[in-house]
C-alpha cells in the first residue's frame, strides 16, 4: 500500500481570500456614490450604476462601446470641441499620470450634467485602461452662478447708492 498526502489548505485559504478580495473591491465599485467607469481605446467598457444613474441611461449596453464624446454636448462650455477636448485630457491622463477637469455630459433628454471628472490611467490584466470618475457638480454650479449673479447686483446697487450720496 502507498499513500501521498497533500495538504491543499494553503491553496483553499489563498482561492478564498482571493474570491473575498475580488467581492470586496466588486462591491465597492459598484455601490460608490461616484461614477466610476473603465476605458480602453478611449472608449466604455465597463461602468457602475451611479455612471448610468448620473447619464440617464439605464443599462450598460446604452454606454459600453462608447466614447465620453457620444454622451456629451458636440462643444463643452469653453467652446472646446467634446470630442478633441476629451481626446487631450485622456492623452495628458497617460502621459502625466492623472487629470482633472470640467465636463458637461448630455442626458437622452437633452439637459446636461456638469461634473468634475478625474482620469487615472490603471492596467489591468495586461491592459492599459484609463479609469474614469465623475460627480455631478451641476447644483454647485448653479449656486456659484447666482452668488456671482448677486453680488454683481450688489456692486450696482452700492454705485447707484454713492452717486445718490454725492448728487445729495
Amino acid at each position: 500500500v502507498c499513500s501521498f498526502i497533500r495538504d491543499f489548505t494553503e491553496k483553499h485559504v489563498a482561492a478564498d481570500r482571493l474570491k473575498e478580495s475580488e467581492e470586496t473591491f466588486r462591491r465597492l465599485f459598484e455601490n460608490s456614490s461616484d461614477a466610476i467607469a473603465l476605458m480602453k481605446d478611449g472608449r466604455f467598457v465597463e461602468c457602475n450604476q451611479t455612471a448610468l444613474s448620473l447619464t440617464g441611461l439605464e443599462k450598460k449596453t446604452q454606454l459600453l462601446g462608447l466614447t465620453p464624446a457620444d454622451i456629451s454636448p458636440a462643444f463643452q462650455e469653453d467652446g472646446a470641441s467634446s470630442t478633441a477636448k476629451i481626446n487631450k485630457h485622456i492623452e495628458q491622463a497617460l502621459e502625466q499620470g492623472s487629470g482633472r477637469f470640467e465636463w458637461l455630459f448630455k442626458k437622452p433628454d437633452n439637459s446636461t450634467l456638469s461634473v468634475d471628472l478625474a482620469l487615472m490611467p490603471i492596467v489591468i490584466r495586461g491592459s492599459r485602461m484609463v479609469h474614469m470618475t465623475w460627480r455631478d457638480i451641476t447644483l454647485s454650479k448653479k449656486a456659484a452662478d447666482e452668488k456671482e449673479r448677486l453680488q454683481e447686483q450688489l456692486v450696482q446697487v452700492q454705485k447707484m447708492d454713492a452717486v445718490g450720496q454725492l448728487a445729495g
